[in-house]
Parts: C-alpha cells; sequence; structure tokens
C-alpha cells in the first residue's frame, strides 16, 4: 500500500509542476492525437496540445493513425505540458517531443493529417503549429491533396453523438 501511495504522490505532483518535460514511453496509439503512456510506471492517455486529428472510422483518421505509430516506433519522449494539465476526460495534454528535437504535434499538421486546435495566438506553439498548416497546404501533403477535410474532426464527433 505504501508503494502504490508513493507512486500516487510522485504522479501527483508531476501533474502539478507547470510546464516541466517528463519522460515516458509509449504503450499505444488510439488515433492521432491520444496515445497511451507510461510515465513513472504508470498507463496514462495523453491528448495531444494544439491539434485536432480526424478520428477512427473518418476519412484520413487511419491515416493520422498510421503516421504516428511510425513517428513513435522505438522511441522515448518527452512531454511537454500546457497551463492545463488534463482535459474533461483526465487525459493528460502535452507537446510531444522526440529526442531529436521533432514535436508529433507540429509533425502531423504539417503533413496534412491534423488541424490547428489552439484557442489563443498566446498558446506556446500557436505560430509553429499555424506555419505547419501553411507549409502543409503549400505541399498539398494529406488531406489538404483533395482540399482539406470534408468535415473538422469536432463537427464529425458532433455528428457521431
Amino acid at each position: 500500500m505504501r508503494i502504490f501511495t508513493l507512486v500516487l504522490l510522485l504522479l501527483l505532483l508531476a501533474l502539478a509542476a507547470p510546464a516541466l518535460a517528463e519522460e515516458a514511453m509509449l504503450i499505444k496509439v488510439i488515433d492521432g492525437d491520444s496515445l497511451v503512456l507510461t510515465i513513472h510506471g504508470l498507463p496514462v492517455e495523453v491528448r495531444l496540445l494544439g491539434i485536432d486529428a480526424p478520428e477512427y472510422g473518418q476519412e484520413w483518421g487511419e491515416e493520422a493513425t498510421e503516421f504516428v505509430e511510425d513517428w513513435t516506433e522505438h522511441q522515448v519522449f518527452d512531454l511537454e505540458y500546457g497551463p492545463t494539465k488534463t482535459d474533461r476526460f483526465n487525459r493528460l495534454l502535452a507537446w510531444f517531443w522526440r529526442s531529436d528535437g521533432h514535436l508529433l504535434n507540429e509533425d502531423l499538421v504539417q503533413n496534412g493529417l491534423a488541424i490547428p486546435f489552439m484557442l489563443k495566438k498566446e498558446d506556446k506553439h500557436f505560430q509553429r503549429i499555424h506555419t505547419a498548416q501553411a507549409k502543409a497546404k503549400a505541399a498539398q501533403s494529406g488531406f489538404w491533396s483533395q482540399g482539406g477535410l470534408k468535415k473538422t474532426p469536432q463537427e464529425w464527433r458532433r455528428l457521431k453523438q
């Protein structure tokens, strides 16, 4: 019981720390913007900040998921948290960095497999994500090869509820 309490305390302290990077390992990819990682030995669901990727069953959803699976294969990652640590589903909200300096959130957008989902220009990495989208549109990458998605992931989710 003491070990469980200690692990829980460490996890809560990590969640309370402001915007610190934290090392994590992949357990599985749920979809283009959600993953399950192990942090401090515990499985935790993580939602990528700043983006919205097509959902499972939506056009380009499979491609986004496969991209994340390939991008994360055999890697260790650092998570960078925003000012809000969790969403209403209790998922951690994070920027997802690889040791080579690549940002998964940005790479998904730049490859036309996600769109920006940021409410304020003050959000960290706002410019980076929007520049990635401009590059994807110019190169007609991913779903931009067809002019974009028929429905944004948010619109698609609303129709499926």
